[in-house]
């Protein structure tokens, strides 16, 4: 049992899901599936820059990039977008941060 105030980050991972996330961000709607579970598009964070550069898997709850050749998890997605420098973390879908 958790006390009081404490947020277990284990258990937040496992319970956001990735394509909540992306719909969130406003990316979701321009992917395309690519077999079950399984979607993909440019990569938002790199401008779409390719055009199957980001896949996602919602059964595993990651995404890859192959921009950055990196996979990872849908925590990792919200902490390296707001990371990113201004032009790169501009959504190319949306044109919104």
């Amino acid at each position: 049992m958790m006390s009081t105030g404490w947020v277990s980050f284990a258990q937040v991972k496992a319970t956001v899901s990735l394509r909540r996330v992306l719909e969130g961000y406003g990316i979701w709607e321009r992917l395309r599936r690519s077999g079950q579970d399984h979607y993909r598009g440019p990569c938002p964070i790199h401008q779409g820059e390719g055009r199957d550069t980001f896949h996602g898997d919602l059964g595993k709850n990651v995404f890859h990039c192959f921009h950055a050749a990196r996979v990872a998890t849908c925590w990792t997605w919200s902490r390296t977008w707001r990371s990113a420098p201004y032009g790169k973390r501009r959504c190319a879908y949306t044109g919104s941060i």
